[in-house]
């Protein structure tokens, strides 16, 4: 009877001192810090196979994709600072990263421009 309780308590304890283990594999991340974006190309073109002339190279492809997302972030701190309300911000947020060409984008981000010249 002794040795049915002891190995009962000892798979219990083992029990709740793994699922703890798997608790702190999961978070990973510090709070506060961004994860490194990793950003992805494609080495080789089906159109620079046949038009190599066409196609800047996946350096240069890389540098715009970089510099595009520079202007994302660069446009996303700009609309979380704006005093709108939060409606229009999550609609404004939604439209950068699926539609950044939109009009009501444009029009907010202009408005935005022609304020800061007139100060």
């Amino acid at each position: 009877m002794k040795n049915y309780a002891l190995v009962s308590l000892s798979v219990c304890v083992l029990f709740l001192y793994s699922s703890s283990l798997m608790g702190q594999k999961k978070d990973t991340i510090a709070v506060g810090i961004q994860p490194k974006v990793v950003f992805k190309i494609e080495k080789r073109t089906l159109l620079e196979q046949y038009e190599p002339d066409l196609i800047l190279s996946a350096e240069k492809r890389l540098k715009l994709k970089k510099a595009r997302y520079k202007d994302y972030l660069l446009k996303k701190g700009v609309l979380d600072t704006l005093q709108i309300s939060t409606a229009k911000r999550k609609r404004l947020l939604k439209d950068l990263r699926y539609k950044p060409f939109s009009t009501e984008l444009s029009k907010t981000l202009a408005e935005l421009n022609f304020d800061v010249e007139n100060h």
